[in-house]
């Protein structure tokens, strides 16, 4: 985990590694890769559809509030 983080790209800030560390623990793998990939849906879709980009985001936020780690 400590070479993960050491090696990630972009840098992990210094105080940021803690609660990363904490979150990798936390999450297991299958939730963060299904996490990842909604992430990069909605940035899509975020591109596709410029006016409807708040509606699209709060959307997503609202929908991971109830992702179950």
């Amino acid at each position: 985990m400590e070479k993960t983080i050491l090696e990630a790209k972009p840098p992990i800030f210094w105080k940021e590694k803690d609660t990363i560390k904490l979150q990798l623990q936390k999450w297991r793998p299958d939730k963060l890769k299904e996490l990842i990939s909604n992430i990069n849906d909605v940035e899509l879709e975020l591109k596709k559809n410029y006016q409807s980009s708040l509606n699209i985001l709060m959307n997503f936020i609202f929908e991971q509030i109830s992702f179950k780690t």
